[in-house]
């Protein structure tokens, strides 16, 4: 609230999206960081329009904007790719949108026939409801795919101030239409916090009926504010059309909207309005391992300085950490990385100190590439990070266990969405399908163990958790904060949460039954019973997200596992 009221929002949500970042239908004010990007553009252009009148005159200004939106386009197709997160949520790389606007506004494209003006307008209506069909979540954006609904706003906008009629002025006239633009910009306010408060309420995604209700409400909402907010405050007589009475009664309206939540800030949230069960359940947010911040590196498909071997300086954990000492190293994805804490306490009583080498997205699988189709991306910083950590751990003195874990099921099951794949190749084969995805896993993991067990030093092999649909955490926070029963939240049918993992369970199997020096633990083995798997139980979350094990879920599922003195002196085998 504090940053939307100072236009920075988009600041905000780009600074704390990340791996790890709340689900952005729990973000109730998540919309308002395009209004921060708009609002930055109306602040910073006046003055720059004015400057390059007063510099070079009115003859150049069209040249400038256009020049202006190609920079911006063009950072925002290579940022896409190379800084999403930047690219997404910062005006520099939305700019472009914005001047497309401002080119029409400015004597700088040709009067045109009427005709032409009605093709143009009804060209763009069709690219608008091609982008609305054709665009979704696993497409790069905006970069160049936004130049479909971009260019279709700007040809409807230029052909009407052209056109005499036509469809696109028949459908943009028809009253209901007309209504809904009247209605758009309370309607932008409202339909994100509806929506996410009304999902967050259920706890669940709404069926199709609450959706509908969802969105009728939405609209209800809208119609009151445009009536009674938004139409007053617009008008050019409104509070006696004094300016200066204007700008004080909203810097009065920021200043207490700012209060109220700094209210909130500063109390935590009030915790003293729900239940200590609620409050334990969202605890568990912070039951993680505390060298993720420093040890974790950024993933591979990012633009990143921070994807290279992590500084051996504050990933150390236990006894010989002051030395730079370790005996034990955790090796592979943000699912290694949430090991760790476990780690530690399962070999603190030899003594042995824990080093962390993790990266976010990348499994510890020597040899492979990972490709993600949809943004045509290849890891090839993830085989890089593989390489230099199989060389450190073989080169490692006094080594005695290396702890290999990863979200085996991505890169073996051909991704977790359909709608966007992710395949393993390697120098053997190329080919982008699943069959491939699996052999090249085979092979890459039996390589990262292998590479370990013959310099004679132990490998503890661990499967891949369950993977829920939701956070089991917060939705047992709502379900109490509503009264409604838990149970649900912690119980998952196993067919459908442990199905991918069973290929990936297989291949190690067969890894620890043809090598003496490797030990396995499988946690579809020890958090499921039967035809459930369970997230948590008797008061304790097993999870920190949907596929994320907490340090007490990850102690509990290595809880299994005792040390075989005979075996390297650091072997083992699950109980």
């Amino acid at each position: 609230m504090i940053y939307t009221t100072l236009f920075a929002s988009n600041f905000y949500f780009w600074s704390t999206a990340g791996y790890f970042a709340e689900a952005s239908e729990t973000l109730p004010l998540l919309h308002t960081w395009s209004l921060a990007v708009e609002e930055q553009f109306y602040l910073l252009f006046p003055p720059v329009l004015l400057l390059v009148l007063r510099l070079i005159g009115a003859r150049w200004l069209a040249v400038v904007l256009l020049v202006g939106a190609g920079v911006s386009l063009a950072a925002s197709a290579w940022g896409v790719f190379a800084v999403p997160r930047l690219t997404f949520y910062l005006l520099p790389t939305r700019a472009w949108e914005l001047l497309i606007g401002s080119l029409i506004a400015v004597p700088f494209l040709p009067k045109i026939p009427a005709r032409l003006g009605s093709a143009l307008a009804a060209s763009g209506l069709v690219m608008i409801a091609a982008a609305i069909l054709t665009i979704d979540g696993t497409m790069p954006f905006p970069g160049i795919t936004a130049l479909l609904p971009c260019i279709g706003a700007g040809l409807v906008i230029y052909g009407g101030m052209w056109s005499s009629g036509g469809l696109a002025k028949s459908v943009l006239e028809w009253a209901p239409v007309v209504y809904v633009g009247r209605l758009s910009y309370s309607l932008y306010l409202w339909h994100w916090p509806v929506l996410v408060f009304g999902r967050l309420y259920l706890g669940r995604s709404p069926s199709a009926a609450e959706a509908v209700a969802l969105v009728a409400l939405s609209f209800a909402l809208a119609a009151f504010s445009l009536r009674f907010v938004e139409a007053p405050f617009r008008g050019a007589n409104s509070l006696g059309g004094r300016p200066w009475l204007r700008l004080g009664a909203g810097a009065g309206l920021i200043a207490v909207t700012s209060a109220v939540a700094l209210t909130f800030t500063l109390n935590h949230g009030l915790p003293g309005r729900v239940s200590q069960e609620t409050l334990t359940a969202e605890a568990v947010r912070w039951d993680r391992n505390a060298l993720r911040q420093r040890c974790l590196v950024d993933s591979p498909f990012s633009f990143s300085a921070r994807q290279k071997l992590p500084p051996i300086e504050g990933c150390l954990a236990g006894p010989g950490a002051a030395g730079q000492r370790y005996e034990v190293v955790v090796w592979g994805d943000s699912q290694a990385d949430s090991l760790v804490p476990a780690v530690v306490d399962m070999v603190a009583a030899r003594g042995w100190t824990v080093r962390e080498i993790a990266m976010e997205g990348c499994p510890p699988l020597i040899g492979a590439d990972l490709v993600v189709v949809k943004q045509d991306l290849r890891g090839d910083r993830c085989k890089q990070f593989n390489t230099q950590a199989i060389e450190m751990i073989r080169n490692s003195p006094g080594l005695k266990l290396v702890v290999v874990a990863g979200r085996w099921s991505v890169w073996s099951e051909g991704g977790s969405v359909p709608a966007d794949p992710r395949y393993s190749v390697d120098e053997i084969s190329g080919v982008r399908s699943l069959d491939n995805s699996r052999r090249v896993f085979a092979r890459s993991l039996e390589a990262s163990v292998r590479q370990i067990t013959e310099t004679g030093v132990a490998v503890l092999l661990m499967g891949q958790v369950p993977e829920y649909e939701h956070s089991p955490w917060r939705c047992a926070a709502y379900a109490r904060l509503r009264g409604h029963p838990v149970d649900a939240c912690k119980i998952g049918e196993r067919n459908v949460v442990a199905a991918p993992m069973q290929y990936s369970n297989t291949i190690i199997r067969q890894l620890a039954k043809d090598d003496p020096l490797v030990s396995i633990v499988l946690p579809t083995e020890v958090l499921c019973e039967g035809e459930r798997c369970y997230s948590g139980r008797d008061g304790i979350f097993y999870y920190i997200n949907a596929n994320h094990l907490t340090s007490s879920g990850a102690r509990h599922v290595l809880s299994v596992f005792t040390f075989d003195p005979k075996v390297g002196g650091a072997g083992g085998s699950p109980n």
